[in-house]
């Protein structure tokens, strides 16, 4: 949410804001060449949202002078009580005093932002102020295609609301807005209506990543929203993707790594613990797999940025990259976050923000805002039409030339804008909804209480969307044969992982979940959990198969299997040998690969094979195992 007065005497400060306005257009329009036409068009943006404002102006309650000095001077006494922190009892008392004061103007207020009679025209006012007529004349003026979008823009009210709703363009480059969107528009057919003209919409305001560290020239729009329409229709995303708004997918899209690594993600994910799809636990990952400290393998993995980093562990700052990356890969909503001498991420959830890996919004800020204002706001546009109270306030003091606030400082921009903070945190105390906190398992876990609405919340969504794909492959029964141990006609000897005689279920450090190939498959781990803080699995659970040979001799061994760590080695004892013999568990970037295969000797019949991870080990997903004679 981006951060002007009508009173006795403003009108003064009306006509300061109008020539004020004027004067930074022109001064803007000494470091950018204009051609005659782009001077013609500046003053002809100029003039609209000159209009624009006076009747915007005309249209605003008078308010006493009395009431608006003590309300502003209270709001400006705020920047000075340090910290500015929800938890300090000065600040929050500084706080109170200020929604006093703020409490009757607000009231005066509510007879036009309580209506959308003025909608149109301050969500125009608004993009004009913020673009500026000289920033939209440069634009325009370079080709007839673009002083078309610029029409086409001011011309259509509904889509400037739903701009301004979602906090306008980046970098107020309306333009550039523009013409992502239309060629967006032009490529889908679907991005003309619903979630997917959110998506586009929204992908176009944010014009590009905000930390495109990894993308460079890869990256575009357009490619990042196809990019997640095609995996939304593949129902690779999360079940709650398709209600979220433009906003909420601004947060989505704007993620530093190329696609081609998003789509990794997912398929690794995939892959590797499907569980955590089902779950829709997809950051977990960061939890039990990236291990704290300085990275022992990175240099050693040949494969993306993503894979490196859990393949060779790191500390906040990687921690934060990769589960900022597997929250947007699957389609939620995440808004960085920094802290003194710290990394980490907030995120979407179906009972609001939550900020994991930190120690919480009233110590965090990001792109300049703190984090219990990104907080507030969350909360608040969970009302949305109470939020759109504090959405005109903001238009106003838009429209007005105000200054905007320092997301940074509280107390700072000009009245209306003051007024937009003060409504906004009077939806927030007016509210008394659960909101997801964090437990002691870790930062993306709901409090018990609300896991059955959640439950319930998914439920609905899957009944009125349709199922994604992970739904379906949890719903798939599990056949018989995934637990039964064949041979084929050349003597091969297929071992589904579930076959074995211990464990018969799953234990910890051997899980058994549904597979996106079909019946079951592994996860095989001795690791220590670091938000539970348990021990390594040690020793490691036994896996016991009882292999019947069809005849003696020498077999080959194989495991199909998934590794996103660095190589590991299985113990295999078979028939209660003296010695193992070891099996390498390569590191198969999240794909799933053949092992290399190891010999071993079974007699004619029954033959008990035993496979141990070693203190080198520690996961692998594994479908099956399977023993070729060797002739």
């Amino acid at each position: 949410m981006r951060r002007g007065i009508k009173s006795k005497f403003t009108s003064v400060v009306f006509a300061a804001v109008v020539i004020g306005s004027a004067g930074v257009a022109a001064a803007k329009s000494s470091q950018t060449h204009l051609t005659p036409t782009g001077e013609k068009l500046m003053a002809h943006y100029s003039s609209i949202l000159s209009n624009l404002s006076s009747e915007i102006y005309q249209s605003l309650p008078s308010m006493d002078p009395g009431m608006t000095h003590p309300f502003m001077h209270d709001y400006r006494a705020e920047a000075s009580v340090k910290p500015y922190n929800p938890d300090s009892p000065v600040y929050m008392k500084d706080v109170e005093r200020c929604q006093q004061r703020a409490a009757p103007l607000l009231h005066m207020a509510d007879s036009v932002i309580s209506s959308d009679a003025l909608d149109a025209r301050l969500a125009e006012a608004s993009i004009i102020a913020e673009a500026t007529p000289q920033g939209l004349a440069a634009f325009a003026q370079k080709s007839a295609a673009n002083q078309q979008l610029i029409t086409h823009l001011l011309s259509d009210p509904k889509l400037m609301i739903q701009m301004q709703v979602a906090d306008g363009a980046r970098h107020g480059n309306y333009g550039l807005t523009m013409k992502i969107y239309e060629t967006i528009e032009h490529a889908s057919k679907r991005a003309h209506s619903g979630m997917f003209q959110r998506l586009a919409l929204a992908t176009a305001l944010s014009q590009k990543s905000r930390l495109g560290f990894n993308q460079g020239s890869k990256f575009t729009p357009l490619q990042r929203y196809r990019d997640y329409e095609k995996a939304y229709l593949a129902g690779e995303l999360d079940p709650a993707f398709p209600v979220l708004t433009t906003w909420d997918y601004r947060w989505v899209i704007d993620d530093p790594h190329d696609n081609a690594e998003l789509d990794w993600f997912r398929n690794a994910l995939k892959n590797y613990e499907p569980n955590l799809i089902y779950d829709r636990q997809y950051l977990d990952i960061v939890h039990t797999d990236v291990k704290y400290g300085n990275p022992n393998a990175y240099e050693k993995c040949p494969g993306n940025f993503l894979a490196a980093g859990i393949a060779g562990g790191g500390e906040c700052g990687m921690r934060a990259w990769i589960g900022r990356a597997a929250e947007r890969a699957f389609g939620i909503p995440v808004w960085g976050v920094k802290q003194d001498g710290h990394a980490a991420m907030a995120e979407w959830t179906p009972h609001g923000w939550i900020a994991p890996f930190s120690a919480g919004f009233a110590v965090n800020w990001w792109d300049h805002i703190r984090g219990d204002v990104f907080q507030r706001e969350t909360e608040a546009r969970s009302y949305p039409k109470e939020f759109m109270k504090a959405v005109r306030l903001q238009w106003i003091g838009a429209a007005l030339g105000e200054k905007a606030p320092n997301g940074m400082v509280p107390g700072t921009g000009g009245f209306w804008y003051a007024l937009a903070d003060c409504e906004e945190r009077a939806i927030v105390a007016a509210s008394h909804s659960p909101v997801a906190t964090l437990d002691k398992y870790g930062p993306n876990h709901f409090q018990s209480e609300l896991r059955p609405t959640c439950v319930n919340y998914y439920k609905k969504l899957m009944a009125k969307y349709g199922p994604t794909l992970a739904e379906k492959v949890e719903a798939q029964p599990v056949p018989p044969s995934a637990y039964k141990i064949s041979v084929d006609q050349q003597g091969d000897i297929h071992i589904p992982v579930a076959a074995c005689s211990q464990p018969k279920k799953t234990i910890r450090g051997a899980v058994f979940v549904k597979s996106y190939l079909g019946g079951l498959q592994l996860h095989y781990y001795r690791h220590v959990h670091p938000w539970t803080k348990q021990s390594d699995v040690n020793p490691a659970p036994t896996l016991t198969y009882v292999v019947q040979a069809p005849h003696a001799g020498t077999y080959a061994l194989t495991a199909k299997i998934v590794v996103l760590k660095p190589t590991g080695l299985l113990a295999v004892t078979v028939n209660h040998a003296a010695h193992a013999t070891p099996m390498t568990m390569q590191w198969t970037d999240g794909a799933w690969q053949k092992s290399k295969p190891v010999d071993i000797t079974l007699k004619k019949g029954r033959n008990v094979i035993k496979f141990n991870a070693s203190t080198n080990f520690f996961s692998a997903t594994i479908k099956y195992f399977e023993l070729t004679p060797l002739r």
